[in-house]
């Protein structure tokens, strides 16, 4: 089945496609800058679907780079600071009892894997939203406050240690803690919050993206189709026009043979055959005969124009 380009032209009103046409701008473009126009706007609203996309992309890359640097860590680092920050607590409880070194270095362990734990959280690259200024002034309390229990516990006042424990300890442990899990939380709600956030502008960025490629279709094709159709309908009448043309020439040609047409003192084919016209009998033919050759093949020619042009343009039409 054989596809024609002009066919997207048939089914849409000529007088409809006229007034889309810009004719103030048309009137100032060749027919080479028409079609670079018709193309143009194709290539305009494709751009407008790109760079849309490329910026829906951009901010889901943003939501998850969000969640990866900085919703994930938090998290982590809050169990795992909560982890030391439970140990610690269960070898001070122990410590209390026993009085070693075993328990106070597992203590001093258990807090250097604290503090290594709150210097990545300082490095991430956002983490002004994180109490991480009270986190460090409460934790260097608690273990302030467990290094005093230690010079209790070697002095040997055990009670005045027990009241440490129990005491500013605990109350610091249960604050930390209560921050730890704050944090926790919060990591936990952001990062679903920006997941649902990626899962509704996917969704979103995808619906609008197919539209504004449905759209740029369109309006690209309907430009087109304008171009077009002004190019063509300008050619389709130059083509009638030389038609008219030749009909014109036959016609001032058969009034001026009559004597109908222009007056003597104008040159005319027509006048050139008719003033020749008494003399073919006595052998001086030529008089008639060549203007009458010149008139046929001047006919011709713009006849043959005519086809040629509505050949190269409609090539269906060929015979």
């Amino acid at each position: 089945m054989e596809f024609r380009l002009s066919q997207l032209t048939d089914h849409i009103p000529s007088s409809l496609l006229d007034k889309l046409i810009p004719k103030k701008l048309f009137s100032q473009l060749d027919i080479a800058s028409k079609m670079l126009l018709g193309y143009l706007v194709l290539v305009i609203l494709t751009m407008v679907v790109v760079i849309y996309a490329l910026i829906s992309l951009q901010n889901l890359n943003s939501l998850n780079t969000s969640i990866v640097t900085i919703d994930v860590p938090v998290q982590e680092a809050s169990d795992k600071m909560q982890e030391s920050l439970l140990a610690q607590d269960t070898y001070e409880k122990r410590f209390l009892i026993f009085n070693d070194n075993e328990r106070r270095t597992l203590f001093l362990k258990r807090g250097e894997e604290f503090r290594e734990w709150l210097k990545r959280l300082h490095k991430l690259p956002d983490h002004r939203h994180l109490p991480l200024a009270k986190l460090t002034k409460l934790y260097q309390e608690y273990s302030d406050t467990f290094s005093k229990e230690v010079k209790l516990m070697k002095a040997g006042n055990r009670d005045g240690a027990a009241r440490l424990s129990n005491g500013p300890m605990k109350k610091n442990f249960e604050r930390i803690r209560d921050m730890l899990q704050d944090m926790s939380d919060e990591a936990i709600i952001a990062r679903d919050k920006k997941m649902k956030r990626i899962s509704d502008s996917g969704k979103l960025a995808f619906l609008i993206t197919a539209l504004l490629s449905v759209l740029s279709i369109l309006f690209g094709l309907l430009g087109s189709v304008v171009v077009t159709h002004h190019i063509s309908s300008s050619i389709n009448k130059l083509s009638v026009a030389t038609v008219q043309i030749a009909n014109a020439i036959a016609l001032e040609a058969t009034l001026s043979f009559l004597g109908l047409g222009l007056p003597p003192t104008e040159p005319s084919l027509g006048l050139l055959i008719a003033n020749g016209f008494q003399y073919m009998l006595s052998g001086r033919y030529w008089i008639s005969i060549y203007p009458g050759i010149a008139l046929v093949a001047l006919i011709v020619a713009v006849n043959l124009v005519g086809d040629q042009i509505r050949d190269q343009f409609n090539p269906r039409l060929k015979r």
